[in-house]
């Protein structure tokens, strides 16, 4: 076995003795050994120990620094939210970094907790959120397009007293608290408000009623010509041949009154400041007496022509008062006898329309026909017309007074108009005479 000792001493001999000047053979051979051993010896962490603590202390310091500086803006951030959010209560707590890093690392936990926890609502609040964002967003919406193009309460401005005949009790109520009935038109409202909140009517100003109104189809709002006082009186145009009989049936008995012209009788009935008026168009019969207006008999078949609530407190209308009907008196022209007598014309090729001008003791008639109308047609529709008129008239009057007939208290006078392309042109007309024909009406003669 070779001596690694030996083998040593050999290599010293010969690089030592052989050249140079002769050292001490003893330091070399300690130098060669310690050289040997050091190729061999391990690897010394201790030596860089220095060095990393060194580093550690600047980690250290700096992770201390930046948590101190997030610490300020933590507290500024709060005082702002402080600041801007008055009802949020902050908890103050003074905190060194160790505690700091352990409160992260809790919270940090905890956020994770109650990801976990509210994992499975998260889509239904996103749901609900984006439900109510909508919906605020369309409520926006419409307000903004409401100031710049306001609605009408309604699409429908069209008004029938037929379809409040059977809704007594509501609408009683709802003229009791100012409202017209099954609209939005009601007292209270300002000049200014009107438009606003009704849009834009289709006719505004002074209308023959006197005062300020504004039309909304059937509807008119009333108030004071100069526009100071609200509005306090709504009224609605009747065309659907409702009756004063009918709304009796339905209202029970009202107060009659005359109207403002003579031979024109309104009612109405009081509910609590507020009154309904009924205005009509019939064949009542009124006298005036030292100035008075009086009320004789009522036609009871006369229409519906307007319907007005009016706020009138301080002049109450008084109960129900008794009246007598025409077909409870001497017989009158009836309103009815007309209109059936019309209808019965409907079928004439020549006849156009056909209205009453006068209901006194001469019956004034006014018939429009078609531009190609003869002589000859003419007597044929008023042969038509007076046989109509009379048998519906006599029918009605022998009924309480018998072998009477509708010509022992009344004449007539027909004017015939011809249609021009739209233009009403007047024809001609006839009038009848003492002379009784065949049919039960007086003759004819043309002017």
């Amino acid at each position: 076995m070779n001596d690694p000792l030996k083998q040593l001493k050999s290599q010293l001999d010969k690089e030592v003795f052989s050249k140079g000047p002769q050292q001490s053979q003893k330091r070399e051979i300690f130098k060669r050994i310690e050289s040997i051993n050091n190729r061999h010896k391990p690897f010394k962490l201790q030596l860089f120990i220095p060095s990393l603590a060194f580093i550690m202390i600047l980690l250290i310091g700096a992770v201390l620094f930046l948590n101190e500086m997030d610490l300020d803006d933590s507290k500024e951030n709060v005082k702002e939210e402080e600041t801007t959010n008055p009802e949020t209560i902050v908890q103050k707590s003074y905190l060194n970094s160790e505690d700091l890093y352990n409160q992260m690392l809790e919270e940090k936990q905890q956020a994770k907790d109650n990801a976990k926890i509210n994992k499975g609502t998260e889509n239904e609040k996103e749901e609900s959120s984006n439900k109510s964002s909508v919906d605020v967003e369309e409520t926006v919406v419409e307000e903004a397009e409401a100031l710049l193009d306001p609605k009408k309460p309604s699409e429908d401005y069209s008004f029938s007293l037929s379809s409040i005949l059977n809704n007594k009790e509501a609408f009683f109520q709802a003229a009791r608290d100012g409202v017209f009935y099954n609209t939005d038109f009601r007292f209270g409202i300002m000049y200014d408000e009107i438009k606003k909140k009704y849009g834009e009517p289709d006719k505004e100003g002074v209308f023959t009623e006197g005062g300020w109104g504004a039309k909304y189809g059937d509807y008119h709002i009333n108030m004071d010509f100069d526009r100071i006082n609200p509005v306090s009186n709504i009224y609605a145009r009747n065309t659907d041949q409702t009756t004063i009989k009918q709304v009796i049936n339905s209202f029970g008995k009202p107060y009659f009154y005359p109207d403002f012209m003579v031979g024109v009788v309104g009612f109405g009935y009081q509910v609590g400041n507020n009154t309904i008026h009924f205005s009509t168009k019939g064949s009542h019969e009124v006298t005036v007496e030292n100035g008075v207006e009086k009320i004789i008999a009522v036609d009871g078949d006369a229409v519906i022509t307007r319907v007005t609530l009016d706020h009138n407190e301080g002049h109450l209308l008084p109960g129900p008062n008794e009246v007598k009907f025409l077909d409870e008196v001497s017989f009158r022209f009836q309103s009815k006898w007309f209109t059936t007598t019309k209808e019965a014309l409907v079928k004439n090729k020549v006849f156009l329309d056909a209205s009453i001008v006068s209901q006194n003791h001469d019956l004034i008639f006014e018939i429009s026909v078609k531009d190609e109308t003869t002589k000859a047609q003419l007597e044929e529709i008023s042969h038509q017309f007076l046989l109509a008129l009379t048998k519906q008239a006599n029918k009605d009057i022998q009924q309480t007074i018998p072998d009477t007939s509708i010509w022992d208290r009344y004449t007539y006078e027909i004017n015939f108009y011809k249609d021009n392309n739209g233009k009403e042109e007047y024809f001609s007309h006839i009038t009848g005479n003492q002379k009784m024909t065949d049919h039960g009406y007086p003759e004819w003669k043309f002017r």
